[in-house]
C-alpha cells in the first residue's frame, strides 16, 4: 500500500497523475534495447557508471 508521506513510493507519469511506482522490466528492456540500435551505441553502454546509477 502507498503511503501518501512516503513520496519515494510515486511516480507522476505524463498526463501529471501520480501513480504507484511499478515499472514493467519487459517494457524497459525493450525500450533500452530501441534506444542502443537507433543511436548506434556500443553494447557497453550499459556498463557506463552515469547509466548505472540512474538505473538504481
Amino acid at each position: 500500500m502507498i503511503k501518501f508521506y512516503d513520496v519515494g513510493q510515486m511516480l507522476v507519469d505524463h498526463d501529471g497523475k501520480v501513480r504507484s511506482r511499478k515499472v514493467d522490466q519487459k517494457v524497459v528492456r525493450d525500450l533500452l534495447a530501441a534506444a542502443i540500435i537507433r543511436h548506434d551505441l556500443p553494447f557497453s553502454f550499459v556498463e557506463y557508471d552515469g547509466f548505472r546509477k540512474w538505473v538504481k
